[in-house]
């Protein structure tokens, strides 16, 4: 928690309590609780009385980052406004003047849901700055140089947003260290996006004139596009910096969205030391997704479901907690984490309902997969027989190494399950040699059933293929009893979904399992 005030005596105060009593504290408290669930900037306005005078205070709660928020306190009662003076610390960058990344969070998060609603597109560029030393010369006069060319090559281009609310003149915000960040409107092609990139380059290919001994810095532009590669801004600035990142490594100067384009994201020190502690401080959980047979009466088998339980925010989006694995190359630790916790989890219940896990087409880049089930298995004492693996048709299609790694686990007894089926590109020709024992069909498919012709044509031709190739068939995203029906009278063998059950805890999961038998 970060206070910024005029008043010295305030800001060597040593606790909330000290500076308002008890009944603030906690009011600023919750209020900072509030701004780190939601992301979204609050304030607040209060009166405190000391020695019979009544003191107007105000309040504004800025996020910043996962779990950091800024809290800008203002005494107000002389009358005396320095609002400008406290929005200049909390939404400018001292050093360039740009806006930051407060301001850039703030008015962007409005953009994208606008854009939602009226179907526009958003580009975002995430650019670094290379070889920044320079005899006699300060990372501040650099970096107002760098933002300075930045700001001029971009003046009247027609796609490009203003940041600020005040300055409307400049059209990007300096996010972290030598990181920027510009955002681009309507850009309806890839060569739109090149073609500013390139006068951004372009601008960089002469020296910064404007130092006492000019030098010549180089960016690296990573791209990320609303909607293909997120819908939410933090998805969004994530793929763009680990675009950036790839750039950087592949000594390339503009790279485009990994989620776009399957470029392989790279560590980040940020975003794995956040996971990381996550890991360590025990916030990841292990949550499981009952199974049904064809009667809907036994479980046939969980699925092990990963979740963040944030001790401030409550359980963070799958898709960001995702994001931040890739990003920080921390998948095949998630993965061991869930593989271990499943099948140990599996081994105690008393029923012999299977569990299943999610493989991630990381863990198949490594060669050790097999190895890596083999120990959990031994660790937990699991029968390899209760054991399903989820596959995706990407890590399928991967390399043809990947038939042998399949081949091994399923010599061992373990099931092995093509997961979400036809919204990949796996080939006919391809699936008739993979050892797969069951097909699942994505719930895309299953929620527009019965009613959607085309869906209930899809599920017709899954179900179809699988009984041909001596597979079942499981379908998930199962939510009401007319889908159900119709999955039943398709063939379908297995059924998922919140018509039976929600993802649950390994407590409840217990209790849950105790109502139903297992299913042979």
């Amino acid at each position: 928690l970060e206070t910024v005030s005029g008043d010295s005596d305030t800001a060597a105060a040593e606790s909330l309590q000290d500076l308002f009593g008890e009944e603030i504290a906690e009011r600023l408290r919750q209020r900072v609780s509030g701004v780190l669930k939601s992301r979204q900037h609050n304030s607040l306005e209060f009166d405190v009385v000391d020695d019979g005078e009544t003191r107007n205070y105000e309040a504004k709660f800025l996020a910043e980052g996962r779990e950091r928020v800024i809290v800008v306190l203002q005494d107000v009662t002389s009358g005396q406004d320095s609002r400008s003076e406290i929005y200049e610390l909390a939404y400018y960058d001292a050093d360039t003047a740009l806006p930051n990344r407060n301001l850039f969070t703030r008015c962007v998060t409005e953009r994208i849901v606008d854009s939602g609603l009226h179907g526009g597109r958003l580009t975002f560029l995430c650019l670094q700055f290379a070889n920044l030393a320079g005899e006699d010369l300060t990372r501040r006069t650099v970096m107002q140089a760098i933002a300075n060319r930045l700001v001029s090559c971009l003046v009247g281009a027609d796609s490009v947003v203003p940041v600020g609310e005040h300055d409307v003149t400049k059209p990007a915000c300096r996010i972290h260290a030598n990181e920027f960040m510009v955002l681009l409107a309507d850009a309806q092609s890839e060569d739109d996006i090149k073609a500013v990139c390139n006068r951004i380059i372009d601008a960089f290919t002469r020296r910064l004139t404007d130092l006492s001994n000019p030098i010549l810095v180089s960016p690296s532009i990573g791209v990320s596009s609303f909607p293909t590669d997120g819908r939410d801004l933090d998805t969004l600035v994530h793929a763009a910096e680990a675009a950036m990142h790839e750039a950087v490594k592949a000594d390339s100067t503009v790279c485009f969205s990994a989620e776009a384009t399957g470029i392989r994201l790279i560590d980040t020190i940020d975003y794995g030391a956040e996971l990381q502690h996550a890991i360590d401080d025990g916030q990841i959980e292990v949550h499981y997704l009952p199974r049904f047979d064809a009667d809907g009466r036994a479980v046939s088998c969980v699925e092990a479901l990963l979740r963040w339980n944030h001790p401030i925010r409550g359980f963070v989006p799958l898709n960001e907690m995702l994001h931040l694995a890739k990003a920080s190359g921390r998948m095949v630790d998630l993965g061991d984490l869930v593989l271990r916790n499943a099948c140990s989890a599996a081994s105690e219940w008393s029923g012999r309902q299977k569990v299943s896990v999610n493989l991630s087409q990381q863990e198949f880049a490594r060669r050790d997969l097999a190895d890596r089930v083999i120990r959990a298995l031994d660790t937990s004492g699991l029968d390899a027989g209760r054991l399903e693996l989820e596959l995706t048709e990407a890590a399928l299609m991967r390399t043809e190494d990947v038939i042998a790694d399949l081949q091994r686990l399923k010599a061992l007894g373990i099931g092995l399950v093509l997961d979400d089926f036809g919204t990949g590109h796996t080939s006919l020709a391809y699936l008739k040699r993979y050892p797969v024992d069951a097909l699942k069909i994505d719930g895309s498919f299953v929620q527009g059933l019965p009613d959607d012709e085309r869906d209930a044509a899809v599920v017709d031709i899954i179900v179809t293929i699988a009984q041909r190739m001596g597979m079942k068939s499981i379908a998930e995203g199962v939510e009401t009893k007319e889908q159900l029906e119709h999955l039943r009278e398709a063939g379908c063998d297995e059924f998922q979904g919140f018509y039976f059950s929600k993802p649950l805890p390994l407590a409840e999961l217990v209790e849950y399992l105790g109502k139903f038998p297992a299913s042979e």
